[in-house]
């Protein structure tokens, strides 16, 4: 259940919130404001991968 939420958080920032520059709360807004300010190589979905690490 928990690989299906983050399957859908993943499909609505990236299709709905990213591209009109809206920003979530907690880790994934954290990681949206990271992948703005660093370079075009570092990835949202890297982001959200590294920031979830210490929470599994």
């Amino acid at each position: 259940m928990l690989t299906i939420a983050g399957i859908v958080n993943v499909f609505g920032i990236t299709l709905l919130m990213t591209p009109v520059k809206l920003y979530d709360s907690g880790i994934s807004g954290t990681s949206m404001l990271l992948e703005q300010i660093t370079p075009s190589y570092l990835s949202l979905s890297l982001f959200l991968l590294i920031l979830n690490i210490p929470l599994f």
